[in-house]
């Protein structure tokens, strides 16, 4: 292992999963794992083996093998009428309880956001400055574990309720697609597509202004605000104060996961979702078909004996509301609380630089969460006795020493899993990282996400840097996808991700976007290397 994490056994015994889904290819730097894995295995064990007790699992642990998460999921350990009585609580006041939910993830990530990381210039007038600044990192740390807590508190539960529909249709139609069954639950107005629906807004109305070719000859988002803030025209000033109103909380979305500090956040390259807008502007809104999931379950309620008409109902509705949060959750904690929390992170790499503690302030990222901590003390002591930092030297061979680790990390591939995989009960594992198939052979195969059929020139995806490679017709082939990727994506014929299964991201998009997907396709990144051509097939 590259840095210290908590690890109570060996990957080698069990099975453990390799989590391309939430991390991608790339190794882990230190300090991410601090606020990702360390905090993961904390909270999601807490609410499978403590709080709920549930029947699928007990809990969860990570080892980092060659700097990548393999994940384990422990068999269940339940107490008894533990989970009964908790489950009913949560069903019957679901709502209830996830409008206070976002309540109380706002409110951690804007006292998140006001966290004190500055120094004054000479004389401290206001008190005990350093002081304010060492809070702030305990506080961070808390309120990233706060962050995570809120995270797992519906998660296990909705995908139980996701494999218990699951369940029920496929029990009365074992034929029945598993887009079938997803597409019954989507909805309109889930709020991790709003950023793309903000920017469609974005563009009608800069063409009910007049003013959509004036937008799509600029260069780059900077040009734009700049001449736009000097404009005497009030339709470039009144389109300007809407692009600014959904910064925040719509453009504080990650790039990729939201898992990792490197990932690009539109907050912080506006030319991203600018880029994305000249796209709408050029080729208009999506058009989708919203009704065809309530065609498809009143398809299948009819199909149903009438005496378990009223069941499938119950569990649909039950099904659409866990839908609603498992994919709204991850925007407001991993795409709008992990992109505030990155930003401040940055902020006391910035300061630690500054004290003469660090080299840059990208060099935090190499530190443990405890490193960090003890070059604050460091570097303020220093500040304060006016001698500088005394322990840099030490630190910065340190860093130097994981850079290199890192980096010949970086060009390894472990395996996909570690031991031999058992029989799953967990549905969080089936429905999201699609483990539990079989895969093997000369033919790359995965999960029908999205229906159809296309036929086209592969582009790899690798990071969505990549993304300007997707032109119109192509296959896009990746390991995993994002919501921020859809208005590239548009061009796609079909998607193929490495990862993921029927209620992943990559699944979910492709039938947003009416894309033919096929998900949980290892090895399909390699594969096309020695393919010129792609036939995707999700019926």
């Amino acid at each position: 292992m590259m840095y210290p994490l908590r690890q109570s056994r060996k990957p080698e015994e069990g099975f453990w999963y390799r989590d391309v889904v939430h991390f991608g290819d790339a190794p882990l730097y230190p300090l991410d794992s601090y606020f990702t894995v360390s905090m993961m295995d904390l909270a999601q064990s807490y609410y499978y083996g403590r709080y709920f007790s549930m029947p699928t699992s007990s809990g969860r642990d990570t080892a980092l093998v060659e700097g990548r998460p393999f994940r384990t999921s422990y068999p269940p350990r339940p107490f008894a009428d533990i989970f009964e009585r908790r489950a009913r609580e949560y069903l019957e006041n679901w709502d209830a309880k996830y409008a206070e939910w976002k309540k109380e993830v706002v409110a951690i990530i804007e006292e998140m956001s006001r966290l004190p990381v500055d120094l004054p210039e000479g004389v401290d007038l206001n008190g005990a400055a350093p002081y304010r600044v060492i809070e702030s990192w305990l506080k961070l740390y808390l309120l990233w574990l706060r962050l995570w807590f809120k995270h797992y508190e519906f998660l296990m539960l909705g995908y139980l309720i996701y494999q218990l529909f699951y369940k029920f249709i496929k029990t009365f139609f074992p034929d029945a697609p598993d887009h079938h069954i997803s597409e019954m639950l989507a909805q309109r107005d889930i709020d991790t597509f709003r950023p793309t629906k903000e920017l469609e807004r974005l563009a009608e109305l800069a063409r009910e202004l007049g003013i959509a070719e004036r937008l799509a000859a600029f260069s780059n988002a900077a040009e734009m605000e700049r001449s736009f803030a000097e404009s005497g025209d009030p339709k470039e000033r009144k389109w300007l104060e809407e692009w600014n109103a959904v910064k925040y909380p719509w453009f504080y979305i990650s790039t990729g996961t939201g898992f990792l500090h490197w990932e690009e956040r539109w907050i912080d390259n506006l030319d991203i979702p600018f880029t994305y807008l000249k796209k709408l502007l050029k080729e208009g809104p999506s058009r989708k078909d919203e009704e065809r999931g309530e065609v498809l379950a009143r398809g299948y309620a009819d199909l149903l004996p009438e005496s378990y008409r009223g069941v499938f109902y119950k569990y649909l509705e039950a099904a659409r509301r866990a839908y609603r949060y498992i994919e709204e959750h991850s925007f407001y904690v991993e795409h709008l609380g992990f992109t505030v929390g990155y930003r401040k992170i940055r902020e006391f790499g910035f300061l630690l630089a500054k004290l003469g503690v660090l080299e840059r302030e990208d060099d935090i990222w190499y530190l443990t969460w405890g490193e960090v901590l003890e070059a604050l003390l460091d570097g303020l002591t220093g500040w304060c006795n006016l001698t500088g930092p005394a322990a840099h030297k030490v630190l910065r061979m340190r860093i130097a020493e994981r850079k290199a680790l890192l980096e010949k990390m970086a060009s390894s591939q472990p395996p996909t899993h570690i031991g031999e995989q058992g029989e799953v009960s967990d549905a969080n594992l089936a429905l999201l990282h699609g483990v539990g198939r079989k895969t093997g052979g000369d033919v790359v195969a995965g999960i029908a996400a999205s229906p159809g059929r296309a036929r086209g020139r592969v582009v790899v995806v690798k990071s969505p840097r990549d993304l300007e490679k997707v032109v119109e017709g192509c296959v896009v082939v990746t390991s995993t996808i994002s919501p921020t990727w859809i208005p590239a994506l548009r061009l796609a014929a079909a998607v193929v991700s490495e990862s993921g299964g029927a209620m992943s991201h990559a699944a979910i998009i492709a039938r947003e976007l009416g894309k033919p997907a096929v998900v949980g396709a290892a090895g399909a990144p390699l594969f096309s290397k020695m393919a010129t051509r792609w036939r995707s097939t999700a019926i």
